[in-house]
């Protein structure tokens, strides 16, 4: 059995133990590597105090039907416990100190199997089984940190059960972890181990570097803030307690959840842009607002999680980096809310400059008296995330995640919002089950529904007139001890994304504006623009309002190439004034690589950005270029056939050098443009793989068609609207009266003028007539069609069987013909192509001679 640090130190006698310790301590960086961090140490010193419960597990469950490898899967556990010493430490306690070393021993990953018992006797076992597991602690002195097993339900249904201890992963941890299991068990599966070094950086090098940090003057500065601003803050809530069942326990949760309306919510993040503020500010506001109205209070602290992940080194790290920081807002009745969300910005904003400060080593500084069951500094949490709509995927099986373990109360109250894909949000209060009634739970979750909605329809109103009344009058507060910790909700929701906070102007500007205009909470130095799910239009205005606020004339296509906050940043800082950006019409790297080329050809909007979600999905490392139609970002005139466009294309690729191989791909419009290439390069020996996505043969229409409806509808497609559903040319008889129809719904910004604008119409209505003109040239070569699911009834593929002779590969992909090029959507796309690469004898058949 392979042993470790941990194995070592057990089989020392009490005096070599003691010795082993004297040793470390005249050496720091061995000391270094033994202390916990603040985080770790609050935890040992609370399991301490509770009687065996798993109030600070981190568990998940996820159910796969179809073929499942356990020997893969637990290759790929064995792997990640070797890259992550986190999973292999273990803590011992010499001298009342905790310590930490790894441990030599395996992630074991047993299997149960329960495919024996009739079918809904297996349920009821799986159920029970995944409750037994969440609720089962740790043992935190010796005992491992992390568990994992595997529940056999049939031979095609299998279920992962991984469970971590708090104090080793926080939930960047665990979707770090998910993401590399999907990559080793894929490829254990192919056969095809592939080994990854260990992290650059580990956990207990950050522990270090926290304890250095506290020593110095930054952190003095910073407790100088918050001794300022906590000044004679409430000690508590002040929310009276229910008479509830006493067989409660501390600890125990319920949850009510709600649901919030896109339009309400819609309102709810113009509300935040016009007032320069968050979607997190606007909600925080909200919450202060329906807890002064229940509490009486008008002096009120909340808590909420922060990354602690300000270097990027930490990125691929698991442990616990999650720290809480409190914003003391005080809800004036007569204020309006308006106003009411200006004081929470300045608020969050000064609480965000001093996150840094662990919470802990802050409620110690601070001589915060510390009560059994009483969370210190605040009762109240809030947590606003959106929610991942992308599921842990092993082998191709999609997992359904199972929650089968009741909630944790942290806190009296905890409160958890997250994005729906419909653009609504969904509301979901967590709270403490044995001070609070749920009729309790019901009306405040009721209230602050009704009072996000009163203040999207009027936010100049007071507060004191938006709070809901209460159904009934308050009884007398009551002394009763509140929830129990900070640390465990600081980070319960596994998708929490995090990163590097902004440092200089230009990256607060940047990342200001971003978040602003794609309604996030937060946004951080490495977050990609195209990730955090910005499209073409978002694209035109937010780079329109950086030019107009730095003063640059830098073009949208330019975030292929800066697509992060820090990059474009940078862009920004290196460029002039005005004229100084680059040819908006050159070929755009959208992803470096090696290997066979691949160019992306515009749909019929003749944009590009489209393609930054499929770029960035594909699995194979080749380069990925696109280039925009003339035309959309410059003053050419547009190109009006297939045959153009095409020699314009093959021209910038010859231009910029790239030549062999080379995969066009083309959804819509730039498919036919992909054929009309293809043909051409097979003239010259030169057969280039094709991807079609859902690319419709040209011909005649309906010769009827309303140009303007069919533009303002792509406008609300590719602004990621479901309504309204367009206009027509009835109503906005011209461009101008079109751009101002589209600035009222809200679907472009004031940043794109009616110059631009009027651009994007020409270039929409030119390619509206390329398709209209009938006839293709013959193709031999190989083609994939990637059909959208929802329409395929119209089996837009079946006349490009007869034009490509080569042979037609057709796959049907989730989706209409907009959104296949979503996310999470686009990832089945990648997917396909990716197989289809795979599939192939070999990459660049398309060479010369080839044929």
């Amino acid at each position: 059995m392979a042993t470790g640090g941990f194995e070592r130190f057990t089989q020392l006698t009490a005096q070599q133990r003691q010795t082993f310790l004297a040793r470390a301590a005249a050496n720091p960086a061995a000391a270094a590597r033994l202390r916990l961090s603040e985080a770790q140490r609050r935890l040992w010193f609370l399991e301490r105090l509770t009687d065996g419960g798993a109030l600070y597990n981190l568990p998940s469950a996820h159910r796969f039907r179809g073929r499942f490898s356990v020997p893969a899967l637990r290759r790929a556990l064995a792997e990640l416990a070797q890259r992550h010493e986190m999973l292999r430490m273990r803590y011992v306690e010499v001298l009342g100190e905790p310590l930490q070393l790894p441990s030599g021993a395996p992630l074991e990953c047993p299997l149960v199997d329960l495919s024996g018992l009739a079918a809904a006797d297996r349920e009821a076992e799986l159920l029970r089984y995944t409750e037994v597991d969440a609720r089962t602690p740790f043992l935190l002195a010796g005992g491992p940190l992390a568990r994992a097993s595997v529940l056999r339900l049939a031979q095609d249904d299998h279920v992962l059960l991984l469970n971590l201890h708090h104090s080793i992963a926080d939930g960047w941890s665990l979707d770090l972890l998910y993401g590399e299991l999907e990559s080793r068990y894929d490829a254990h599966l192919a056969g095809e181990p592939v080994p990854a070094p260990p992290p650059a950086a580990g956990y207990p090098g950050y522990a270090a570097r926290q304890r250095d940090w506290l020593d110095g003057p930054e952190a003095e500065r910073s407790l100088a803030f918050w001794r300022t601003e906590l000044a004679s803050a409430p000690a508590g809530l002040g929310l009276p307690a229910d008479p509830v069942d006493p067989a409660r326990r501390p600890g125990e949760g319920a949850v009510v959840s709600r649901e919030l309306s896109g339009a309400v919510t819609g309102a709810l993040r113009e509300l935040g842009r016009a007032e320069g503020a968050t979607l997190f500010m606007v909600l925080l506001g909200a919450y202060t607002a329906v807890l002064r109205r229940h509490t009486g209070r008008a002096d009120l602290v909340v808590g909420s999680p922060v990354s602690g992940r300000a270097q990027v080194e930490w990125a691929e790290v698991v442990g616990l980096f999650v720290n809480t920081t409190v914003f003391r807002v005080r809800p004036d009745g007569g204020a309006s809310f308006r106003e009411l969300l200006s004081a929470v910005r300045a608020t969050t904003l000064r609480a965000y400059a001093h996150q840094e400060v662990p919470f802990d080593w802050l409620v110690d500084r601070l001589g915060v008296r510390r009560e059994s069951g009483r969370n210190p500094l605040f009762s109240a949490f809030l947590s606003v995330e959106g929610f991942s709509e992308r599921p842990v995927r092993l082998g191709g099986l999609a997992g359904e995640d199972i929650e089968a373990h009741s909630a944790t109360a942290w806190f009296d109250l905890s409160l958890w919002i997250g994005e729906r894909r419909d653009g609504g949000l969904r509301i979901d209060l967590t709270y403490a089950a044995d001070r609070f009634a749920p009729a309790t739970a019901e009306r405040l979750a009721d209230d602050l529904v009704r009072l996000l909605g009163a203040a999207a329809d009027d936010p100049s109103a007071t507060v004191e007139s938006l709070a809901p009344r209460l159904r009934e009058a308050l009884p007398e507060a009551a002394a009763v001890p509140e929830a129990a910790d900070v640390l465990g909700a600081a980070d319960a929701a596994s998708g929490s994304r995090t990163g590097r906070p902004p440092l200089t102007a230009l990256e607060h500007t940047v990342a200001d504006t971003w978040a602003t205009l794609l309604e996030r909470p937060e946004v951080y130095l490495d977050d990609d623009f195209f990730e955090l799910g910005g499209r073409s239009l978002v694209a035109l205005q937010a780079v329109a309002r950086l030019n107009e606020i730095c003063g640059t004339d830098l073009h949208p296509v330019e975030l292929f190439e800066a697509p992060t906050v820090e990059s474009f940043a940078r862009l920004l800082g290196e460029s002039t004034g005005p004229g100084t950006g680059a040819d908006p019409g050159a070929l755009r790297t959208i992803r470096p690589g090696s290997g066979p080329a691949v160019l992306c050809l515009p749909p019929i909007g003749g944009d590009i950005l489209c393609y930054a979600a499929l770029a960035g999905a594909l699995d194979d490392d080749r380069p990925v270029y696109a280039a925009a139609v003339p035309g959309l970002h410059d003053d050419r005139a547009p190109l009006r056939t297939a045959a153009e466009l095409a020699e314009h294309f093959l021209g910038l690729l010859a231009a910029e050098g790239v030549a062999g191989p080379v995969t066009l791909v083309g959804w819509s419009m730039g498919g036919v443009v992909a054929v009309e290439m293809a043909h051409r390069l097979a003239a010259t020996g030169r057969r280039p793989e094709v991807v079609l996505i859902d690319t419709p043969m040209p011909g005649p229409g309906d010769e009827d068609a309303d140009l303007t409806a069919e533009f303002s509808r792509y406008l609300a497609a590719a602004g990621g609207r479901t309504g309204p559903a367009g206009t027509t040319t009835a109503e906005c008889p011209d461009d101008g009266a079109l751009w101002a129809w589209a600035q009222q719904h809200g679907i472009i910004g004031p940043e794109l003028d009616e110059r631009r604008f009027g651009a994007m119409a020409e270039v929409f209505r030119t390619n509206v007539g390329l398709l209209a003109r009938p006839g293709v040239p013959g193709y031999d070569g190989e083609v994939l069609y990637l059909a959208a699911e929802q329409d395929a009834a119209d089996r837009r593929w079946a006349p490009w069987e007869t034009a490509l002779s080569g042979g037609l590969t057709v796959r049907r992909v989730p989706g209409d013909h907009f959104s296949v090029m979503t996310r999470p959507r686009v990832r089945r796309i990648a997917e396909e192509i990716d197989t289809w690469w795979k599939r192939r004898p070999a990459h660049g058949a398309d060479s010369a001679g080839a044929r």
